[in-house]
């Protein structure tokens, strides 16, 4: 951290899968949850909505749940020994853990809720795909598989 510039603010995204972020131009005190998001389903060609439950989806998940590259820590040089040791407790859990552990550091995240970000599975290189345990996220894209064709261009311009 004592290698960049003072003033600058910076993020840590622990990146578990292939996953495509943009900017979040807002500054959040502690850094962001991503609430939504998109799941790409490649082997059929299909994106499903994620994002918190509601009366219209109440089983429909957040976007957190599904990936582990799902929060964006914030991280000012000047805070460097308080983060550090917090980043590395963090990590070491589930991500599922994440939005709950900075909570109980006294550092809750602002929720994204709007697709920054996108997470692809059934490329063949997912660790659930090896245990054979992907199928979940197969049904939930399938369940909440986004259809307007002008949400699909939003994808295609803004992800692929």
């Amino acid at each position: 951290f004592q290698k960049f510039p003072p003033k600058m603010i910076y993020h840590y995204l622990k990146l578990q899968a292939k996953v495509s972020i943009h900017y979040l131009e807002q500054q959040a005190q502690h850094g962001y949850v991503m609430d939504h998001g998109v799941i790409h389903d490649i082997a059929r060609n299909r994106f499903g909505q994620a994002g918190h439950r509601s009366l219209e989806f109440p089983l429909r998940k957040p976007f957190w749940k599904l990936c582990g590259s799902c929060v964006a820590f914030r991280c000012r040089p000047q805070e460097a020994p308080h983060i550090i040791p917090f980043l590395k407790r963090v990590t070491q859990h589930e991500h599922r853990m994440f939005p709950y552990l900075a909570n109980l550091a006294n550092r809750p995240l602002r929720p994204v809720l709007e697709n920054l970000i996108m997470y692809e599975f059934n490329h063949g290189e997912n660790f659930d795909h090896r245990l054979n345990q992907g199928k979940f996220k197969e049904r939930f894209v399938k369940r909440f598989q986004i259809s307007d064709a002008s949400q699909l261009d939003k994808i295609h311009s803004g992800f692929l």
